[in-house]
């Protein structure tokens, strides 16, 4: 309190001394440095910042308030003083040595040693200083026998020396020599008993020993010895995080915070503890205010990786985490978290090109076990178990290796081996139930109700008062049939947790099945009386007042709630969006989208809302900006940049649509979509002999690729000369041998009247690939366009058994059994939704079935999510529409037909919409 009270006279007195005259600079320089001799850096900061207003360009005040700044933890604006005090051309030994010490503090040791490895300093002390300075740095980059020359150096100059001693004993630490790096402390303390670096030290080397108690205490001796230091704190906050007592660590960050409300220290502690607490929307505003002041601190950008990975937020993680490893080459936490990202993003190459980085850094179990994870999406079944293997023999205990080999077991098909894991890793830990949460999945997804269920009964001795216990159970008893019982779990799980929002879905789709829209409704209404802002309730209800033809006003006031109550939240604004996009009022949806981008300003799926609803609603030229910060955004991903080509294109700057689709092509030579789009700009443009020119000099700089033989046949397909193109995808394919050009060889032999020659290379393919089901796939896609459901039945099952669960394939021969009147064809659409229960086709054909087999509500309800989550997928919205009007819900299908019916009079699916408007 005295503390506070001297800092405030001290404002006090400044501000009195400016209103009445101008106090001498020699006097507030002595003031300054008596206050820093007593460390009260607070109030010398005061003095020189007053000095400094008087004469700018004293070199020594912009010195001293670096040293200052630096003793109160604020590393990067003391480099701007000091390198102020240098532009102004002060040089000495002392002002080196705080350059040096504000380096290290920001985590710069290479640019430490570059600066500092070889100056040697007049003074001996001084000198000592540097190059116990640069023994730290040599530490940062493990390189622990440059270091210890480096302390002994500066011992030699002087033996007490209190950072060469700290640093000798960090080395011995690390040379696993506890006791010796202890007794180095010690006597360090004995010297200088508030030697805050010293009892931070001695705090980790309890902490590594388990001392958890004593190490606490060390660190509260650091807090004590430093009050104003906002450092030790934060150790101690990491401290409390690491032995499992977050509420602790909460405590220390509102102490922080009450002294220091806006400091970036402050707001990272605040930001690890949020992580821990699993808060990660909050975590991620608070580790961006950080960002702000300090745009490439690793650990800053590390964690802001990890809360936008946790909400989704994948492209802006990968962000994060590309700059992370930038800065930090050798920083294997970013890395393995940016290779953890690629995974989610379905950048394959990229994830194991990581991996294989990181094992050759060691090879530790999480390490082999993300290798695994690569190499498992990758295809590469074998390699994933083996690396699963090796992480299981390092961490036996590890119930996650186990849990995880059991899964690759199951893609390697190889069921029994992996339900043997699963159930090794469950009986393991009595506490840990992610291998039972497996095994209930996969049983689920296999539609296995009796061992579902057998399963959750192991589950319930382990989690009695979890309601995903009782949930689960719900979900296998619906498998039976059993309505009555699932009922009866999906409210236990209620009655553990009133706000458990997975059972109130769970029983309003109960509701919807058995054809009870009103209790469905009233369900959601019940939980929004006790929580008015529950965004899953808000959007549930607004998707079953959907399918009753609900005034549209209605369903946008609960929309707008939705996101007033949850402002970060990125699917209650997509709602809001979509539903403005698919009543097609564009510049509603253009407001909702940049309010969405205010309220996330770090979230690339709102940039690229507003981007597209700029584009839907013709504003062109504001669609370009958005798009290309989107670009900017998601450095190194094709799919911005095509978008802004297709701006371009809007825009009628072809020139520029084509220098975007180069950019997406740059990292991803073989990305389809800007393959296809880049061709059809240069024959649409007119430009086909420079399209050649440009093919050709592709083949001819990266022939590793088939992208310049891919541009050459799209070009030939364009200009309708077929035979060429053919010929090209041809010599493509013999060169390259990857599924998607046999895919489309087939296709344009077709085109161009050679369908022998075609289903020729076709088996061929299928019999030189007996693991790859894209070509069985797309020829059974090809037999259901026609019609040919017999021979697509066929082959969807033939593809099948090479990727078994497949969503996609399941929900395609669930439409084939259907037209067939085969019994299964619902079973398929179960499994194929439980497997994707977001993807708008599935929900669409599911849904489709379920109304016409007299399951109505739950069938609408299943449309009506499918056209929110795709409006830009017409038929979709056709069929939803088709549905409304089976069932007698004319008000309802008026509105769907309506909005269609405003679509381009080209468009089949308007012209459809317009003869069924004429027939309600």
């Amino acid at each position: 309190m005295k503390a506070i009270r001297t800092a405030l006279a001290l404002a006090l007195a400044a501000s009195i001394c400016a209103c009445g005259g101008r106090e001498d600079p020699a006097a507030l320089m002595a003031s300054a440095k008596q206050y820093m001799q007593r460390r009260d850096f607070s109030a010398s900061m005061i003095q020189l910042k007053n000095l400094l207003q008087i004469s700018p360009d004293d070199a020594a005040a912009r010195y001293l308030l670096g040293v200052a700044l630096l003793e109160q933890g604020d590393a990067v604006s003391a480099q701007i003083e000091l390198d102020k005090a240098v532009k102004l051309g002060l040089w000495s030994d002392e002002l080196q040595v705080a350059l040096a010490r504000a380096a290290l503090a920001r985590g710069q040791a290479d640019r430490l040693l570059e600066r500092f490895g070889s100056t040697p300093l007049s003074a001996p002390k001084a000198n000592a200083e540097l190059r116990a300075l640069v023994g730290m740095a040599y530490l940062e980059r493990v390189r622990l026998r440059e270091a210890a020359r480096a302390f002994e150096q500066a011992l030699e100059l002087d033996a007490s020396n209190v950072t060469a001693q700290i640093g000798a004993a960090r080395v011995a630490a690390a040379r696993a020599n506890p006791a010796e790096a202890l007794s180095r402390v010690e006597r360090v303390l004995g010297a200088a008993p508030d030697s805050v670096p010293a009892l931070l030290l001695k705090a980790e080397l309890l902490e590594q020993q388990s001392q958890h108690d004593a190490a606490a205490s060390a660190y509260r001796a650091a807090v004590a010895a430093a009050p104003s230091q906002l450092g030790p704190r934060l150790s101690l906050i990491m401290h409390l995080l690491n032995v499992g007592t977050p509420e602790k660590a909460g405590a220390e960050v509102a102490a922080m915070e009450a002294a220091a409300p806006r400091d970036p220290r402050m707001l990272y502690a605040k930001a690890l503890v949020l992580v821990r607490q699993q808060q990660f929307p909050a975590a991620k505003q608070a580790v961006l205010q950080v960002l702000k002041a300090a745009p490439e601190h690793v650990p800053s950008l590390t964690l802001a990786g990890i809360a936008a990975l946790q909400t989704g937020a994948l492209a802006e993680a990968e962000s994060h985490l590309r700059k992370a490893v930038f800065n930090e080459p050798q920083a294997p936490g970013a890395k393995r978290l940016l290779a953890t990202t690629h995974l989610r993003m379905g950048k394959i190459e990229a994830a194991l090109s990581e991996v294989h980085e990181l094992l050759k850094v060691g090879q530790d179990a999480s390490t082999l076990a993300l290798a695994g994870e690569a190499y498992l999406a990758s295809g590469d079944a074998a390699a994933a178990a083996r690396h699963y293997e090796l992480a299981k023999a390092l961490a036996p205990r590890d119930t996650s290796v186990r849990t995880r080999l059991g899964l690759v077991r199951f893609a390697a098909g190889e069921p029994e081996r992996a339900i043997s894991e699963l159930e090794a890793a469950s009986a393991a830990d009595a506490k840990d139930y992610q291998a039972d949460l497996a095994l209930i999945a996969n049983y689920l997804r296999k539609r296995d109700a009796d061992r579902a269920l057998a399963a959750v009964q192991a589950l319930e001795s382990k989690q009695p008062e979890n309601p995903l216990t009782y949930n689960l159970r719900g979900a296998a008893l619906i498998l039976k049939k059993d309505l009555a019982g699932a009922r009866a779990s999906f409210e236990r799980a209620l009655g553990l947790q009133p706000a458990y929002m997975p059972a109130v879905n769970n029983l309003a789709r109960l509701d919807l099945r058995e054809n009870d829209r009103t209790a469905a409704r009233q369900r959601y209404q019940d939980f929004l009386d006790r929580d008015p802002n529950n965004q899953a309730a808000l959007i549930g209800l607004a998707a079953v007042l959907r399918t009753t033809g609900a005034d549209a006003g209605e369903i946008e006031k609960l929309l707008k709630q939705a996101v007033a109550g949850n402002p970060t939240s990125v699917s209650a604004h997509g709602a809001l969006i979509n539903f403005y996009m698919r009543s097609r009022n564009f510049t509603a949806a253009r407001g909702a989208a940049q309010a969405a981008q205010a309220a996330l300003p770090g979230e690339p799926r709102m940039v690229q809302a507003v981007g597209m609803t700029q584009l839907a609603a013709g504003e062109t030229r504001q669609a370009i900006a958005s798009l290309t910060r989107l670009a900017e955004m998601q450095y190194g991903a094709p799919e911005p940049q095509v978008l802004l080509a297709k701006a371009y294109m809007a825009a009628k700057q072809p020139d520029d649509a084509i220098k975007a689709l180069r950019a997406a092509l740059a990292p991803r030579p073989d990305f389809g979509p800007a393959q296809r789009e880049l061709a059809a700009i240069y024959v649409a443009t007119g430009r086909h002999e420079d399209a050649l020119r440009e093919a050709k000099a592709i083949q001819a700089r990266r022939p590793q690729d088939a992208l310049g033989y891919v541009l050459e046949a799209e070009l030939y397909v364009a200009q309708k000369n077929l035979e060429l193109a053919a010929r090209t995808y041809r010599a493509a394919l013999r060169r390259f041998d990857r599924a998607g050009l046999a895919l489309r060889t087939h296709a344009i032999l077709e085109a161009a009247g050679k369908p022998f020659e075609a289903d020729t290379m076709a088996e061929d393919w299928i019999r030189r690939h007996p693991n790859d089901a894209a070509m069985l796939a797309y020829l059974a896609d090809r037999d259901l366009a026609a019609r040919r459901y017999g021979p697509a039945e066929e082959r969807y099952r033939s593809a099948l058994q090479r990727t078994p669960d497949n969503p996609l394939l399941l929900n395609n021969l669930a439409w084939v059994s259907h037209e067939l009147k085969r019994p299964a064809a619902l079973e398929y659409a179960e499994r194929a939704h439980d497997l994707a229960p977001d993807d708008p086709a599935i929900m669409d054909t599911l849904g489709s079935m379920l109304a016409e087999a007299g399951q109505v509500e739950r069938g609408l309800e299943l449309l009506g999510r499918a056209a929110d989550a795709a409006p830009d997928q017409y038929q979709i919205r056709l069929n939803f529409a088709k549905s409304l009007i089976k069932t007698d819900r004319k008000i309802a299908a008026r509105r769907e037909l309506e909005q269609l019916a405003r679509l381009d009079e080209k468009l089949p699916e308007r012209q459809e919409a317009v003869k069924l408007l004429g027939g309600l």
